[in-house]
């Protein structure tokens, strides 16, 4: 939690730096920038979420130490298994952790500091 804290604290300080030193007629541009890198950076999860449904991870369970059920039809074939003690690196594709929020606090950082250099933004004549 306090590493989330400090990467809070240096978006902040990033958005604050960027509201000060940026322009006002450069203002839209940097905006547009910035909420093309809010989608990019967003991206990557999605993608992450579609490669493992495709190709997950192959993981060794034991049936003793991971407690497996196998599931039978009425003929005997092993239709599906339950695993009762995931193994923990598996537990990492299933938990939302840190890693989540941080991700969901920098977009939420960024977004606004994007929206507050396009509301700064010098406003475009009518006729340009």
């Amino acid at each position: 939690m306090v590493g989330l804290a400090v990467q809070l604290a240096i978006g902040v300080v990033f958005a604050v730096a960027l509201l000060r030193f940026v322009p006002q007629k450069a203002s839209r541009a940097w905006a547009t920038g910035l909420l093309v890198f809010v989608a990019v950076g967003n991206l990557g999860p999605v993608i992450g979420v579609v490669v493992a449904s495709f190709s997950p991870p192959s993981i060794y369970l034991e049936t003793d130490k991971n407690r497996l059920e196998f599931n039978r039809d009425q003929s005997g074939e092993v239709v599906g298994v339950r695993v009762n003690n995931p193994p923990p690196e598996f537990l990492t594709y299933l938990k939302l952790g840190e890693r989540t929020w941080a991700i969901a606090l920098a977009t939420i950082t960024l977004t606004l500091t994007a929206l507050a250099l396009w509301c700064r933004a010098v406003p475009r004549s009518a006729g340009v």
